[in-house]
């Protein structure tokens, strides 16, 4: 039972080594302090709260696109595929010229037939004209020889 006996001595020692002095107590924070702390932890984690919110959430990861999706979109091949598509069909393609050209040779054309349709007309005007004077000559002759009409 000695052994639990504490001297006055030895309890002064242990306070002075385990005590604040004066001096290191301004260092501590006080009451207020620890509020004020409270407070402003408060506004960070509601800070962090509202900054959370905006992140994406498992189920808005949900609806993203996944690598399996985004396989069905057009590849560098495909893209470089359509490029040669669209190099041939340039090449089949009429240029601005070849159309002109071909505007030129319908118009030449249609000038042939037109020029063609005219001499026609003419043709038909004179032969007209031709059976008109025959007729003609037919009635005097019918008349001189004295044919019934």
């Amino acid at each position: 039972m000695n052994d639990e006996i504490v001297t006055t001595g030895e309890i002064m020692d242990f306070l002075q080594e385990n005590m604040v002095t004066k001096e290191d107590a301004r260092f501590f924070a006080t009451k207020k302090d620890l509020e004020t702390l409270s407070i402003e932890t408060d506004l960070k984690f509601s800070a962090i709260r509202d900054d959370l919110q905006n992140f994406a959430t498992k189920d808005d990861l949900k609806s993203f696109a996944t690598k399996d999706d985004l396989k069905s979109f057009a590849t560098k091949d495909d893209f470089f595929q359509i490029k040669i598509d669209l190099e041939d069909v340039k090449e089949r393609m009429a240029t601005k010229d070849d159309l002109h050209e071909l505007r030129s040779e319908v118009v030449g054309h249609i000038d042939g037939i037109v020029k063609n349709y005219g001499d026609y007309q003419h043709e038909v005007v004179a032969l007209h004209s031709r059976c008109d004077r025959v007729e003609t000559r037919l009635q005097t002759v019918e008349r001189k020889i004295g044919l019934p009409r």
